[in-house]
Parts: structure tokens; sequence; C-alpha cells
């Protein structure tokens, strides 16, 4: 991490960044050199603190054809990659970024500041609570399903539960009437001892 001097088509001095020689060659191939002055220990964190808001960007960009995917997908009510789990894709990148600048503050040499590298870890993860109708009637298995189809046309109650199921576009898992309809299922003895809390689970 240095001050970086970008210069103009005639050599001159234009601008004054702080930043590692290789984005400096990458944003500005030719046309940059490192200023005589040396770098504080504050600009070295102000700097890579800055360029983890700007990967972090670019991260959250490259998302966003899994986001249009998800989207498409959760409308047709098809299989793979949900709109949930793609927006907890995306609130891990957040959370991981807001974590590396933390890290970036408490160094104290600015090698380690110049060197410093982030990702995603498993604590930045969050569980995607919300399904697509298709993913949450999958948690069902396939006797269950057929106990139900069978119920439903004797009971109202479950017939509507079904058709109301049928209709919705996502299913939260953390809803309450998500819980309580699926606990009914069990209480009626329609799904076996145990199950509501299997199929509400992670």
């Amino acid at each position: 991490m240095a001050r970086i001097e970008i210069l103009n088509a005639a050599g001159a001095v234009e601008n004054i960044i702080v930043a590692d020689e290789s984005f400096a060659e990458k944003a500005f191939p030719g046309r940059w050199r490192i200023a005589e002055a040396s770098l504080t220990l504050e600009e070295a964190r102000d700097a890579r603190r800055a360029r983890i808001k700007s990967e972090a960007s670019e991260r959250l960009k490259a998302l966003d054809w899994r986001l249009e995917r998800a989207r498409e997908r959760d409308t047709l009510d098809l299989p793979g990659e949900t709109l949930a789990e793609v927006l907890a894709a995306r609130e891990a990148v957040r959370r991981a970024s807001s974590r590396a600048e933390g890290e970036v503050l408490a160094l104290s040499e600015i090698a380690d500041i110049a060197a410093f590298q982030w990702e995603v870890a498993e604590t930045d993860r969050i569980a995607a609570r919300q399904l697509s109708r298709f993913k949450f009637l999958q948690r069902f298995t396939p006797e269950e399903q057929a106990t139900l189809l069978a119920a439903a046309q004797q009971n109202p109650a479950l017939n509507a539960y079904l058709f109301n199921l049928q209709a919705a576009t996502a299913v939260n898992l953390d809803e309450p009437a998500t819980s309580a309809g699926v606990h009914l299922l069990e209480f009626a003895g329609l799904i076996p001892p145990g199950r509501a809390a299997e199929i509400l689970g992670d």
C-alpha cells in the first residue's frame, strides 16, 4: 500500500491515490508511479477499507445473474436456488465486508494491511428460511403427500390449507401460520409424530 501518483498523457501528476501497485497497474496501466512521501498507518487503513467496500460491491454485482435466475425459478415454481438463498448469499458478503473492515482497523503494520485479504466465512452466512412452494412440498415424503391429498377430499379445512399452499409463491418457515399448519397436520395424525419439527427445521 502506497501513495500512487496518477499521470496524464503529458506525464504530469493529475491525481494522488492510496492503493497497492497491482491495483494501480490494473486501473491506470503505465500511468502511475509511487510518490516519494511515505504512507501513514491511518491512510493505509482508510485505503484498504475503501478497497474492501469496492470489492464487496463487485461481489454483490456478480450475484445479479443468480438473483434474476432465482426470481424466475420462484415465479415458475421450478427447482433450484431460491430467491431467499441468493439474498442470504448477498447478506453474507455484506457481513463479511463489515467484519473485514473491523479486522483492518485492528492491524498495526502497514505491510499487514497491504497483504490483507478477506473471504466470506461460515459465521457470515445466514440460513435461508424462505422456500419456494416446490422445495417446501419436497420436505414431505411421497407417502405423506399422498395421505394429505386423500384426506383433503374428505376434509374441507385441509383442502383449503392445501389450496392456499398451492397458491403461494413462497413459504416462510418462520411464519407462525406455517408452523401452526404443519403442527396441525401432525396433531391430526396425517404425518408421523415428530415430523412437524423435521419439516420446519433447517
